[in-house]
């Protein structure tokens, strides 16, 4: 984008800021800016190291952990801070070892909690508990926010995270036991930082430490402005030579430089044909020359992409997303309409080639089609999983037979169906607390597989319009429908009402409203007997009805 930009105008004044990239002059080399450094913090930061009872910082000071009878060495770094008016942010590896850190720090918090405190948490967890629909981890999480703390991860919902994070900044919560996501792209300071985990599994080499730039990152969190004269970073170690090198390791070490991605086929893909569409590639020739300036090229001076950017462009030609006229480039419908989905090129030639052989009419076969897209991510499938798997496959073998997808290998082709499976699930209406126990994840994790399916569902549908594709249409929308709301077919009349979700369409359903004829006919008294159905909401919904045609 910034080499689009600057193509265009050469002229354009461009801020680039970070606090972790050790390269900035790399970049700013090639922006033609003027790279500007800076030491200033506005809440100056100690980066130290504990080690049997004490924290060495890196500016010589050493402070002696005042236990008062806890045990736990996080615990009672943690509730330090605390009984000072501060918060802590503390990461972890994992999901779940940032669960059972939560629940262990918990125990030894909520003895330092006001009245004040106390109350404004109780309000927090009944908030949790009334946000989503409730699960074992839902329950884990309101238990521990009674006590001033929270753990945080991916798989809590969107709306779980939003609730902790808000009783954070407000300084409700206290701790929040978190895994290193939230370093990233969320503004949560703390006074404390504690790194417990330097470790992170590397599918095919095992235990790694995490680069220098990720602990820079989860450091960065301590100080906060208008709170805090100073902020605390600090590491475990064992032994007080482990404590050397984590200051030689992580606190004296410089970033790893940033290196381009645009070497990765299908990014390059995706941004060519954008650029095609947009008209600011008009020829092979200009396509070699945009790549020429890219942050890429000025990095790896000895790395050709000209070979990739040619069989990229003879791939959008071949299947007719751009056309060639005398050298010229000029973008088709199929292509134009691809880069406004943001959708991967190989995603949409494998939804048009489904689209033009098979009736989308099977969940099964449609929802197996998207876990086949590069867009889609995929569940991990374990050993134990394959008892559980085949039997499911070899029952809906028909439906999963699609030639085209032929290439994997079984193992990923379980994975696929593991995954479809789970959302199959989610669509015959499971509990969300059933589903998470029985495919091993959280509730954060089902919704973020459901929103994707649903947004490459809508790519379907728009593709099958383009296509003219008529008889498909209507078995999408219902398919989309059910993905969303997590219903089965025969609720996606009733869910097309603001306000009544998954559950409220079962309740009217239940009791014989099973389309908008039937609800007409209802009164404000008769709608307030369903469960989950108020008199505010028995009144919208007869307030919609009577401006539906």
């Amino acid at each position: 984008m910034l080499t689009r930009l600057l193509s265009v105008n050469p002229e354009l004044r461009v801020l680039g800021l970070s606090a972790t990239i050790a390269n900035a002059g790399a970049i700013a080399e090639w922006l033609n800016a003027v790279l500007v450094t800076s030491s200033w913090r506005p809440v100056p930061l100690k980066e130290g190291v504990y080690c049997n009872g004490e924290v060495t910082f890196a500016d010589g000071s050493e402070h002696i952990v005042d236990f008062q009878g806890i045990k736990d060495e996080t615990a009672a770094l943690a509730a330090e801070c605390v009984r000072a008016q501060g918060q802590v942010l503390v990461f972890l590896n994992t999901r779940r070892t940032a669960q059972s850190e939560a629940k262990r720090v918990a125990q030894n918090i909520t003895g330092i909690l006001d009245a004040k405190d106390k109350q404004d948490l109780a309000q927090a967890a009944k908030d949790l508990l009334a946000a989503a629909e409730v699960t074992k981890l839902s329950r884990q999480l309101s238990e521990c926010v009674l006590q001033g703390v929270a753990f945080h991860h991916a798989g809590l919902t969107h709306a779980h995270r939003k609730i902790i994070e808000n009783a954070f900044r407000l300084n409700q919560i206290k701790i929040i036991c978190a895994t290193p996501t939230l370093a990233v792209g969320v503004n949560l300071p703390s006074r404390v930082t504690i790194i417990r985990s330097l470790y992170r599994y590397v599918s095919g080499a095992g235990m790694r430490p995490i680069s220098i730039m990720e602990y820079k990152q989860m450091s960065g969190r301590a100080g906060r402005p208008k709170y805090d004269k100073f902020g605390e970073a600090i590491m475990f170690a064992k032994t007080p030579r482990e404590r050397g090198e984590l200051f030689s390791r992580f606190i004296f070490a410089d970033p790893e430089p940033v290196y381009s991605q645009l070497a990765s086929e299908s990014a390059l893909r995706a941004h060519l044909l954008a650029a095609c569409v947009s008209g600011f590639i008009t020829s092979r020739e200009s396509a070699f020359q945009f790549i020429g300036r890219t942050f890429f090229s000025s990095q790896q001076k000895h790395y050709e992409l000209n070979a990739m950017v040619d069989v990229i462009l003879d791939f959008l030609e071949q299947e007719e997303m751009i056309r060639s006229e005398s050298s010229k480039f000029f973008p088709t419908p199929f292509g134009s309409r691809i880069s406004r989905l943001y959708i991967d090129p190989v995603s949409a030639v494998l939804i048009r080639d489904y689209l033009r052989k098979y009736s989308p009419s099977s969940p099964i076969s449609l929802l197996y089609l998207i876990n086949s897209l590069p867009d889609m991510n995929i569940l991990a499938l374990a050993k134990k999983d394959i008892e559980k798997v085949v039997p499911f496959a070899d029952k809906h073998a028909e439906e999963l037979d699609i030639p085209f997808f032929a290439m994997d290998d079984y193992s990923t082709h379980l994975a696929k169906v593991k995954t479809l499976w789970m959302i199959n699930h989610w669509m015959d209406e499971e509990q969300e607390e059933t589903i998470c126990d029985f495919f091993s994840i959280g509730p954060g994790d089902v919704h973020r597989f459901v929103e994707t399916a649903e947004w490459l569902a809508y790519a379907t549908i728009e593709l099958a319009r383009l296509f003219r594709i008529p008889s498909g249409i209507k078995p999408l929308h219902r398919f989309r429908t059910r993905l969303r709301y997590g219903i089965k077919e025969e609720l996606t009349e009733l869910v097309s009402l603001r306000g009544v979700g998954r559950l409220r369409a079962r309740h009217l359903f239940d009791r014989g409203y099973r389309d908008l004829k039937t609800l007409e006919q209802a009164s404000v008294e008769q709608l307030e007997k369903v469960p989950h159905i108020g008199k505010e909401i028995a009144a919208s919904i007869l307030s919609q009805l009577k401006k539906t045609p």
